[in-house]
C-alpha cells in the first residue's frame, strides 16, 4: 500500500509544476513559453492574465475585437520579449488594462492622418482621449462613426490613451458648425494653420493645428516643398481637400487630407 501511494504522488507532482493557466507547459515549444514556465512569478502573471481575459471575453459585446486585441498584445508586446524583465512589464501592463474598469466618453472625432496618425475623441468641454488612427480600436470606432457624428465609446483609458474598446454607439450627426471645426479637410477656402512638423525628409506630410484640431495633411501641391525644417512653428494659410492617395508601387490607397495650396 505504501508503494502504491508513493507512485501516485510522484505521478501527480508534474501536473502542478508544468501546467500554466493559458497553455500546457509540458507542450511548451517556443523560447517565450519556456521562459514563462521556468519562472514561477511570470507563470503566476500568465495565469492572472488568462483569468482576466476569460472574464472580460464573457462580458464583451464584441468578442471578435476582444480576441484581436489579445492577439495583438501577444504578438506586439509579449512575444518580442528577450528577458524576464520585459515579460514582467508586458504582463503587468496587460493586467492593468484587463483589470481596469471601463469608462465611457462621448464626443466628436478629430482624425489624425498618416501611417502613424493619432486621432482624438473630444468632448464638449475640450477634454478627450487619443488612439492610433490605424489600430484595431480605430477600426471599431470608424466602423460606426465619422468625424461628422457624435460618438459614444466605452473602453479602457490609461494616461489619456484609449487602450481597448468595448462598445461604440453612433448618437447621430453633429451640427454643421461643429462638423467643420472637427474636420478642417472639408472646409473650403483658406484656413489659418500652425505648422507643427513635417514628418518625412521630403516634406510630403505635414502636421498642422487648425482651429484646435490636429491634422495630418499630405502634399498635393508643388508649393508645399517651400516648407522646410527651419520653418516649424510658423503660421501659414492652407487650402485642404479630402483626397485619395495611392503609392506608385501599388501598395494600396488611403483617403486623407491633401494640401492643395499653401502660403505664408
Amino acid at each position: 500500500m505504501k508503494n502504491y501511494l508513493i507512485i501516485v504522488l510522484f505521478l501527480g507532482l508534474p501536473l502542478s509544476v508544468v501546467k500554466a493557466a493559458s497553455f500546457d507547459c509540458a507542450k511548451a515549444s517556443t523560447k517565450i513559453e519556456h521562459m514563462i514556465c521556468d519562472n514561477k512569478d511570470i507563470s503566476r502573471l500568465d495565469s492572472q492574465v488568462a483569468k482576466l481575459y476569460k472574464k472580460g471575453l464573457a462580458k464583451s459585446s464584441n468578442e471578435r475585437l476582444y480576441r484581436l486585441q489579445q492577439v495583438a498584445w501577444l504578438k506586439q508586446e509579449r512575444n518580442i520579449c528577450k528577458d524576464i524583465a520585459c515579460l514582467y512589464q508586458a504582463y503587468t501592463s496587460r493586467i492593468d488594462i484587463l483589470g481596469s474598469n471601463p469608462h465611457t466618453i462621448t464626443g466628436t472625432i478629430s482624425y489624425g492622418y498618416g501611417e502613424y496618425g493619432i486621432s482624438d475623441i473630444m468632448t464638449s468641454d475640450d477634454e478627450g482621449v487619443s488612439f492610433m488612427s490605424k489600430s484595431e480600436e480605430a477600426g471599431m470606432i470608424f466602423d460606426k462613426c465619422t468625424v461628422s457624428d457624435v460618438c459614444q465609446v466605452t473602453g479602457v483609458i490609461k494616461d489619456g490613451f484609449l487602450k481597448s474598446v468595448i462598445k461604440v454607439v453612433n448618437l447621430g450627426p453633429i451640427d454643421k458648425k461643429q462638423s467643420v471645426k472637427n474636420n478642417p479637410c472639408k472646409t473650403k477656402g483658406w484656413q489659418n494653420a500652425y505648422l507643427k512638423s513635417i514628418t518625412n525628409e521630403d516634406g510630403e506630410v505635414f502636421h498642422l493645428n487648425i482651429g484646435g484640431s490636429e491634422v495630418f495633411a499630405s502634399c498635393a501641391s508643388n508649393k508645399c516643398y517651400s516648407m522646410r525644417e527651419g520653418e516649424y512653428g510658423v503660421k501659414i494659410k492652407v487650402k485642404l481637400k479630402m483626397m485619395t492617395f495611392g503609392s506608385a508601387d501599388g501598395d494600396g490607397e488611403w483617403k486623407g487630407c491633401g494640401i492643395t495650396d499653401i502660403k505664408r
